[in-house]
């Protein structure tokens, strides 16, 4: 609302082209809008809810109105780096399983490995809308997707639910990195931490690190 007044002077020194993109522009941040005054209860955004409630679909929604958030920030330029976590593990909040934490991830519940790949396909299609999001938007100079640009990161806490452990860890990376990764490409490493990879991964950012946290020696120069 802060800046109509000021786009509304803008347009006329804009060329047809760029009037268009604005227009597009400033829609899409309403749209948001919408789409998050619709998850809101009592005039905040609900993150989360507590232990076994089952929302059906809400949490679909949430999860879809904040990805708009963050593409139209990376768009902005308002941010380079974002973490997004659907819901805290221990909630036990997934899309279709109110026990998903200690029931399912612990398998203590009957039929859990069902539950459990539904709910693992259902959160790396959230990932994908995501993706998909940052394809369709370009850098500055109208063409170049941010995705080309973007280094995109999913993981887990843990590997095993009952051991707690962290070796052979799922990773999925998406974007381009400006180059830094491939695409389509499966890799499996033996001895090297998530450390290596965020050091990887900060460093083709422009960060220069000699080390990072506890593990990170820089094992992993390149993907």
């Amino acid at each position: 609302d802060g800046v109509i007044a000021d786009t509304g002077r803008l347009g006329p020194a804009l060329s047809y082209t760029d009037r268009l993109k604005l227009e597009n522009y400033l829609e899409s941040i309403r749209t948001v809008e919408r789409e998050v005054e619709n998850t809101t209860v009592g005039g905040s955004v609900s993150c989360e809810l507590p232990d076994g409630v089952n929302d059906g679909n809400g949490i679909d929604q949430r999860i879809e109105a904040f990805s708009d958030v963050m593409a139209l920030a990376f768009e902005c330029d308002l941010t380079r780096v974002i973490t997004f976590m659907a819901a805290s593990g221990a909630t036990g909040t997934s899309k279709d399983y109110p026990n998903y934490h200690l029931g399912i991830t612990h398998e203590q519940a009957q039929g859990w490995q069902a539950a459990f790949i539904a709910t693992v396909k259902w959160e790396v299609e959230k990932f994908a809308n995501l993706v998909a999001r940052l394809a369709t938007k370009t850098e500055i100079d109208g063409v170049t997707p941010i995705l080309d640009n973007s280094a995109l990161f999913m993981s887990s806490e843990i590997s095993h639910g009952n051991n707690h452990n962290h070796d052979e860890m799922p990773v999925l990376l998406a974007g381009g990195l400006g180059g830094a990764f491939p695409q389509g490409s499966h890799i499996q490493f033996n001895n090297e931490y998530f450390a290596d990879l965020f050091m990887y991964i900060a460093q083709n950012m422009g960060v220069p690190l000699n080390s990072f946290g506890a593990n990170g020696q820089g094992r992993i120069t390149n993907l």
